[in-house]
């Protein structure tokens, strides 16, 4: 247990030198990633799941991982040929220990701030349940993105150890853009996570593949402006 919670305090920390260790041979390391991944996903996707209903919070824990695993693994051969293209010494696995990595250190992230979120919707009456979806749903965008921009900057000091500042920059901003379109459109394929009140509690919806995730980003912050104008 011990071993365990120092691999998770140095994956923490991302220091690049020993994480070099975790992304050539690692696949004992590996191991600790994925756990990360399944009980900080899934306690995270609980707590964004709960606003909804108890049965709502299930389907999103059970999804959440899910959804970052498959984002892992199609990332991870396409973010593999292009460090190969700009001439880093990553090859297809080592990319994928990599994003495992930097996915791990966002699911901690999240998973750490789940009290405060707990504390927020305990504080909730009743009327803001419905009023506060929209909200609630752009605010969870937020953080999920900016747990995904720490999980790649801690990337970023080791893509810097393997590569050099210029390289690791290109490779960064690349993976960035690639994790954002792609994990975006997936989580709008395998939703509901945050689970409309206005829609019945399912595991998957019958129109997965109609519209997409920016569509609805999009609309809900025509309607949150909305609602800001009407006060």
């Amino acid at each position: 247990m011990q071993s365990v919670v120092q691999d998770i305090s140095l994956l923490c920390r991302g220091e690049p030198s020993r994480l070099e260790g975790w992304l050539r041979t690692g696949r004992g390391r590996l191991i600790v990633s994925v756990a990360c991944i399944l009980i900080g996903g899934a306690i995270y996707g609980f707590t964004i799941g709960i606003l909804r209903s108890p049965l709502q919070a299930t389907y999103t824990a059970i999804k959440f991982p899910i959804l970052i695993f498959i984002t892992v693994i199609c990332n991870g051969m396409l973010n593999g040929m292009l460090a190969m293209l700009l001439g880093i010494r990553l090859n297809l696995m080592e990319s994928v220990r990599a994003i495992l990595m930097s996915y791990a250190i966002a699911c901690i992230f999240l998973a750490s701030l789940g009290p405060v979120f707990f504390f927020h919707l305990w504080n909730w009456s009743p009327s803001d349940q419905g009023n506060g979806f929209f909200y609630w749903k752009l605010f969870h965008i937020a953080m999920i993105a900016m747990a995904g921009t720490v999980g790649n900057l801690r990337l970023w000091q080791l893509l810097k150890q393997v590569a050099g500042r210029a390289k690791a920059w290109a490779v960064l901003i690349s993976w960035l853009v690639a994790n954002l379109f792609l994990g975006c459109q997936l989580s709008w394929i395998l939703r509901p996570f945050f689970g409309n009140p206005n829609i019945e509690v399912s595991f998957l919806r019958e129109d997965a593949l109609d519209r997409s995730f920016y569509e609805d980003v999009w609309m809900i912050m025509q309607g949150f402006l909305q609602q800001i104008n009407n006060i």
